[in-house]
């Protein structure tokens, strides 16, 4: 929400929706001689404002519905107003208003318990099918009576059940038949705030929920009641509940963009596989399932949220080997997403250490041909070229290379992976020439198999770049370099870390061409944008700090 409000006042669209907070609820700070209104329905964990309040200012003013009582959400000028249910002269003029004058108005609301939900979804129901309240109460209390058996003595609870099965059936009466409540069923599972459109096979079965108050659709986003969905799940067995959360999970992953690319829609399917995780728990522990957890877990490690990918994969790797042992594949693949965080912090030894471990056990329980074991072998060879103990790491690295390319194919995504570490290490080991034959061997491949725009070709092009610099062409490598810039603000957005990279890349080139008040003024600028993305603290704020202080060293030391 915040991203696109960000969006609107600033007409200027922000990849990462971290940014666009920040930069919206900076914007609700500022006067702009006009007075605002944010909004906030249905807050269900008070925590998930953390950091998110808008400001407390004169000329604006923030309004949060929520069912909680936490006193987490006093203080800073708040105030609590209990709003409770419908007054009954709420609840019958809010009938009179959707329907009309009806003299069973009154008995209908008392019926209904002031419920507002269940108003809305009979108010719904009786404009579609053409009912008077009265006969309304009629079908409602023969629902009702039927689900007295099953059901506890909570009247709020049943009348909501009654309302919601009776609209639920007229749903899917219509074409197509029956497949309302399957979709339904679908969203119980997921984000109520927002599930991605793409997410459900059949749309016109989504207007038929609309029709009958059921959900709200957005432009390319589903909505539905939090309530509405305690009561779709309730009405499942607990082998359904595990049918259709294995469903729901293949389908959040069959969806997963690259998740260089896409970080908003990335952001809505992680935050349904949160809702998921909350609904049916260790289901999606299972190794057919799991992966989409990974996948939520990598694309937080992608956008360089290090923090936040740690927690989810220390929760995939602890919760899954109390399910299923420590040596499934997700237990191996989060303790090599735990241990890549680790070497991206700085942490190198402790990251080879890490990956030590993980390949001895990768050898003994899934064997030394398996695509994990190869995978896991490359990235420790990887980090061991980093540390202090490079040395005959090459050797290591061409060995996983002939694996990968004998195992897996030349093309699979660990044989170009593999390659791209050994020849990066030949880099680092001095042989430039040959480093820069064998990255535009690679990026001819890439640019052939995946196409210009992935994220690892354009990794391949800056790995070229560099070389044209340090091959004694930084005029060349700053030319290349802005390329990529103009390539990556198209495909990933001003804010994402590989854009950060080029912005670098082209400051150190541009000192190294003879102009050092450029590129300090260049590191300066990107240290305040990485500071405002990232925090101050993040590697890539503190390498830009420092490199402006060098480069503006070496601009006083010029005559």
């Amino acid at each position: 929400m915040y991203a696109q409000a960000a969006a609107e006042v600033e007409d200027h669209p922000h990849r990462d929706p971290s940014v666009a907070a920040r930069r919206f609820l900076a914007w609700l700070a500022e006067p702009h001689g006009k007075t605002w209104l944010v909004v906030l329905d249905d807050l269900a964990q008070p925590a998930d404002l953390d950091g998110l309040w808008p400001p407390n200012v004169a000329w604006g003013r923030t309004v949060v519905t929520t069912r909680r009582r936490d006193a987490a959400l006093d203080g800073d000028g708040r105030t609590a107003v209990d709003l409770g249910l419908f007054t009954p002269d709420e609840a019958a003029t809010y009938l009179h208003e959707r329907l009309g004058a009806d003299p069973d108005a009154d008995a209908l609301a008392a019926d209904l318990g002031h419920l507002p939900l269940a108003l809305g979804q009979a108010a719904a129901y009786m404009k579609d099918k053409r009912l008077s309240c009265g006969e309304y109460r009629v079908r409602f209390a023969e629902r009702q009576h039927g689900l007295d058996q099953i059901l506890p003595a909570d009247g709020h609870h049943r009348a909501l059940h009654a309302t919601w099965s009776l609209s639920i059936e007229a749903a899917d009466a219509i074409e197509p038949v029956g497949e309302a409540s399957r979709a339904l069923e679908l969203a119980s599972l997921l984000d109520p705030h927002g599930i991605p459109l793409e997410l459900f096979e059949r749309h016109d079965a989504l207007t038929n929920l609309q029709r009958l108050s059921l959900v709200r659709l957005g432009e390319d986003m589903v909505h539905v009641h939090q309530l509405v969905q305690r009561t779709v799940r309730e009405g499942l067995d607990p082998a359904q509940e595990t049918i259709l959360a294995k469903k729901a999970a293949q389908s959040l992953h069959r969806m997963w963009p690259e998740p260089h690319t896409e970080p908003e829609l990335c952001r809505r399917l992680r935050a349904s596989v949160d809702s998921l995780w909350q609904s049916v728990g260790d289901v999606l522990l299972h190794p057919a399932t799991a992966r989409v957890l990974l996948y939520s877990a990598q694309s937080l490690l992608a956008i360089h949220q290090f923090d936040d990918a740690y927690t989810a994969y220390l929760r995939i790797r602890d919760r899954c080997t109390d399910a299923y042992g420590p040596h499934v594949p997700p237990v191996l693949l989060a303790r090599a997403g735990l241990a890549s965080i680790q070497g991206l912090r700085g942490e190198v030894e402790e990251a080879v250490e890490a990956y030590d471990r993980l390949l001895d056990e990768c050898r003994e329980f899934l064997g030394p041909a398996d695509a994990i074991t190869l995978a896991v072998a490359g990235n420790r060879a990887r980090w061991r070229s980093a540390g202090p103990s490079a040395e005959g790491e090459i050797g290591h690295l061409e060995a996983v290379v002939r694996d990968c390319v004998e195992r897996l194919g030349p093309d699979h995504e660990y044989s170009l992976k593999a390659r791209s570490n050994l020849i990066s290490a030949r880099r680092d080991a001095g042989d430039l020439v040959r480093a820069h034959v064998e990255f535009d061997e690679l990026y001819r491949d890439r640019l052939s198999l995946l196409g210009p725009d992935h994220p690892d070709t354009l990794i391949t092009r800056n790995n070229l770049a560099q070389l044209v610099g340090k091959l004694g062409d930084p005029l060349g490598a700053l030319t290349a370099h802005s390329a990529i810039l103009r390539d990556r603000l198209r495909v990933l957005g001003p804010e994402h870390p590989h854009t950060f990279v080029s912005r670098s890349n082209i400051a150190e080139w541009k000192g190294a061409a003879g102009n050092p008040v450029a590129a300090a003024r260049d590191y300066e600028e990107m240290a305040r944008n990485a500071s405002r993305v990232f925090g101050a603290d993040h590697q890539l704020s503190k390498e830009a700090q420092e490199r402006s202080a060098l480069w503006h060293a070496a601009a006083a030391e010029r005559p």
